[in-house]
């Protein structure tokens, strides 16, 4: 499922994508799923560079997920609509969250 919707949604096939994912089941065989993916290509530039400069990261990941994971941290989380600024010098970007789960990212 998450090969198909990876191929659906990306102008490359999934074996040339680093991606991570979150799948809630809706229905029944219905599912919601929340796809973030990045072109090996681009994504090993960034990792040689670190390489160059003898860092060596153990983990990479989307921002959103990591301040999902956070959110989550926290009680009754999953009983209210949250938002999450993730704010740098270039740019800004906004999750919300209903119910514990992704409804919209940019």
């Amino acid at each position: 499922m998450i090969q198909f919707e990876l191929e659906r949604h990306f102008a490359t096939e999934a074996k040339d994508l680093y991606y991570a994912f979150q799948a809630k089941e809706k229905e029944e065989n219905q599912f919601f799923i929340v796809l973030f993916a990045i072109k090996k290509v681009i994504a090993d530039y960034y990792f040689d560079l670190l390489q160059r400069v003898n860092i060596k990261p153990t983990a990479v990941e989307i921002s959103t997920l990591s301040n999902l994971k956070f959110i989550r941290l926290k009680d009754s989380w999953e009983e209210k609509l949250i938002a999450t600024l993730d704010l740098d010098s270039n740019t800004i970007e906004t999750n919300i969250l209903k119910e514990g789960n992704i409804e919209c990212s940019r």
